[in-house]
Parts: C-alpha cells; sequence; structure tokens
C-alpha cells in the first residue's frame, strides 16, 4: 500500500511514484497473463493515473 501524507519531501514522493509504477506494471501483467480481468485492470489504472497526477501536484508544491 502508498502512504501518501500530505507533507511529503521530495525523497518520499520519488518512492511513492516508483510503488505506483511497479503498481501499475504488475497489474498489466497480471491481465496479460490472464489472472486479473479487464474491469478490475481498468481501475486499478485509473487509480494509478490519478495518484501520479496527484504526486505531481505535490511535487510542485513540495519545490517552492
Amino acid at each position: 500500500m502508498i502512504e501518501v501524507k500530505v507533507n511529503m519531501t521530495e525523497s518520499e514522493i520519488d518512492e511513492a511514484q516508483r510503488k505506483n509504477q511497479e503498481r501499475r506494471r504488475a497489474a498489466l501483467s497480471d491481465f496479460k497473463a490472464g489472472k486479473k480481468t479487464s474491469g478490475d485492470t481498468c481501475k486499478i489504472l485509473k487509480s494509478c493515473d490519478n495518484l501520479h497526477i496527484m504526486l505531481e501536484r505535490m511535487r510542485k508544491k513540495a519545490r517552492r
């Protein structure tokens, strides 16, 4: 599980993004292997995309 806090340092944001990418890759590989349905995979990918956007916004605020 990826922990997201209100005030994260850039290194914590980097770690969260790395875990998010791993989760996204795992979802795609599970789908290709037939372990997950397309509906489940779409939900995971959408949540990963939303988390990526949120982390990018946090990164911009952390730089200021």
